[in-house]
């Protein structure tokens, strides 16, 4: 198995654990970050990207914010 066959099964294995995902700061285009959106999307996982800059993607849920000041409020809130 290739390096890059590992990373894949390694990502499914993380899509299929998560029950949501969080983008912070993406241009969206990264693979990994494409990888990890198509998967969530497939499977209807909720998402999220924290950015005051970004313009929305379609199917996220775009928090106009600065990461520095929105992470540990959410952090509060989780954790």
């Amino acid at each position: 198995m290739t390096a890059a066959d590992q990373l894949l099964e390694r990502l499914d294995d993380l899509i299929d654990s998560m029950t949501c995902l969080v983008f912070v700061g993406t241009s969206f285009a990264v693979s990994v970050t494409d990888l990890l959106m198509t998967g969530a999307y497939q499977k209807s996982i909720p998402m999220f990207n924290i950015d005051p800059t970004t313009e929305c993607v379609e199917g996220i849920a775009h928090i106009k914010a600065p990461a520095e000041e929105f992470l540990p409020k959410l952090a509060d809130k989780v954790c």
